[in-house]
C-alpha cells in the first residue's frame, strides 16, 4: 500500500478547501493518505479519515510563550512517525518552505507543492510579506521540492491551487456538491415553512478583520429579514444577534457537526469571509460572504462569487490581519445598503 502525507496547517475554512483533494486520495486505489493538521480541524478531516491516519500537531511559529517551544520540540517526534510511515509522496498546497522542508524530513519520495514566489505567495504586496517571502526562497533552496508547481494566474483562486495539486498526483479533480454527507438539522424543521426560503445568518468569524460589526448584523435583521425565515446563529467569537420575531430563532450550535447540519439545512446564508461561507459552499447552498481583510480573488465560496460583497476602499488588502488603520475601514465601508441591495440583486 503506497502511503501520501498532506500537510494543512491553517484554519477551519482552509481545510474545507482540500476535501476534493482529501476525497480523491481517500478513493484512491491502494492509496493511503495521512493527513498533519491543527487540533481544529480535526473534525473535517474525520469525516473522511480513520483517527489513526490524522496527525495533530500546532505550528510553532503561529504559537506564543511556553506552547511555541512545547510545539517546536514536539517537531521531531512527529518527523519522526512521519518516516515510520515510509511514504512515497508528501503534499501542500501553501507556498510555505518551513512544511516544505518537513515533507522532505519524512524521506517522501516525491514532493509537491508552490514553492516561493511572486506568483504563489499570498499577499506579497505587504512589505513584512515580501521580507518573509525572501526568508522562504532562502530556505526553499535548502529544501527543494521535487514536484514543484506554479499558479497560472496570481489572482487564481485557492481552490484552484487544489485542483493543480490534485491533477499533479493523477486523481480526478470533482468538486459535485455536497462534499460532506449531512441531514438536516431537526430544530430547523419547526422553523421551515412551505414555499418559504429558509436563511441562516452566522455573524461570527475567527478574526476580527474578518468580522462585520454586529451591530450591522443586528440592523439587518430588524429591517431586510425582518418577515424572513431565519436562523439566527449565535458563534463563540461574536455577540449573538436579538430577535423576537416568531419567523426568527437564535441557534447556539453545540460543535462542527451540530453546525454542519444548521447549514445543511437553510436554503440560503449569509455570513462573514469564514468557515461557514466554505461550508455552505461546500454543501451546494447560495452563500453570500462579507468580506473584509482577504482576498475575494483568492477565497470567494465556489459557485459563489457573485455573491461577494466588500469593499475596495483600502489599498492595503490583503494585510494578512495586520490592519494599519485604528479599525477595519474595508468592513466598515460595507453598509446595511449594500448588503440588502446585494441580496436583492443575486
Amino acid at each position: 500500500m503506497k502511503t501520501a502525507i498532506l500537510f494543512e496547517l491553517h484554519h477551519l475554512g482552509d481545510a474545507v478547501l482540500s476535501v476534493p483533494f482529501v476525497r480523491a486520495m481517500a478513493k484512491k486505489e491502494g492509496g493511503n493518505l495521512h493527513v498533519v493538521c491543527r487540533n481544529g480541524s480535526l473534525p473535517i478531516f474525520r469525516k473522511f479519515l480513520p483517527i489513526s491516519q490524522i496527525h495533530l500537531w500546532e505550528p510553532w511559529w503561529e504559537l506564543r510563550g511556553a506552547t511555541k517551544w512545547s510545539s517546536f520540540f514536539s517537531l521531531s517526534s512527529l518527523l519522526k512517525v512521519l518516516r515510520a510511515l515510509q511514504p512515497e509522496q508528501a503534499f501542500c498546497v501553501w507556498a510555505d518552505s518551513r512544511v516544505h522542508w518537513m515533507m522532505r524530513q519524512t524521506a517522501a519520495d516525491q514532493t509537491f507543492g508552490f514553492p516561493v514566489n511572486e506568483q504563489n505567495f499570498y499577499a506579497h504586496e505587504r512589505p513584512w510579506r515580501r521580507r518573509r517571502m525572501k526568508l522562504g526562497r532562502l530556505l526553499g533552496h535548502l529544501a527543494p521540492l521535487n514536484h514543484p508547481l506554479q499558479r497560472l494566474d496570481y489572482q487564481q483562486s485557492h481552490l484552484a491551487d487544489w485542483q493543480q495539486l490534485t491533477e499533479a498526483a493523477l486523481l480526478p479533480w470533482d468538486t459535485n456538491t455536497p462534499w460532506f454527507d449531512v441531514s438536516p438539522h431537526s430544530q430547523a424543521d419547526t422553523l421551515r415553512q412551505p414555499d418559504k426560503r429558509l436563511w441562516l445568518i452566522h455573524p461570527g468569524g475567527r478574526l476580527s478583520t474578518k468580522r462585520w460589526p454586529i451591530e450591522r448584523f443586528q440592523m439587518l435583521v430588524d429591517t431586510t429579514f425582518r418577515d424572513l425565515t431565519t436562523m439566527l446563529i449565535q458563534p463563540p467569537d461574536s455577540a449573538a444577534l436579538v430577535s423576537s420575531r416568531p419567523n426568527h430563532s437564535s441557534i447556539a450550535p453545540r460543535d462542527f457537526d451540530d453546525l454542519l447540519a444548521l447549514v445543511e439545512s437553510a436554503d440560503a446564508v449569509l455570513c462573514n469571509d469564514s468557515l461557514v461561507s466554505h461550508l455552505a459552499a461546500a454543501l451546494g447552498k447560495p452563500v453570500w460572504t462579507i468580506f473584509g481583510s482577504g482576498n475575494p480573488n483568492w477565497f470567494a465560496p465556489l459557485g459563489n462569487a457573485n455573491r461577494v460583497i466588500a469593499s475596495e476602499i483600502c489599498s492595503f488588502r490583503p494585510c494578512i490581519d495586520r490592519c494599519v488603520y485604528k479599525s477595519p475601514i474595508c468592513l466598515e465601508a460595507v453598509t446595511v445598503r449594500n448588503v440588502t441591495d446585494h441580496l436583492l440583486k443575486c
